[in-house]
């Protein structure tokens, strides 16, 4: 018996809703297009996450670093906001 190899297509892609019930989804909702329409165009989805996995990084080593000096604690806060 031969194998039929079926190739992956769109129409198998349902759209997901996203539902917004929280006290501050109407700001957090306006919040995104505001970013969204200030975004670049150059800038994509994998810019970003490269972002976020640096300022974990980034985090973590200002946590290890905070035993010679209190300061590092402040430039994880930094980190942690760009995450």
């Amino acid at each position: 018996m031969a194998t039929q190899i079926v190739p992956r297509t769109a129409a198998g892609f349902r759209q997901a809703t996203r539902l917004q019930g929280s006290v501050l989804a109407t700001g957090e909702k306006r919040l995104l297009i505001w970013m969204a329409e200030r975004t670049p165009p150059w800038v994509n989805s994998d810019h970003l996450t490269i972002l976020g996995f640096a300022a974990q990084l980034l985090t973590g080593l200002s946590y290890s670093m905070s035993r010679s000096s209190k300061l590092w604690l402040i430039a994880g806060m930094g980190f942690l906001a760009l995450k």
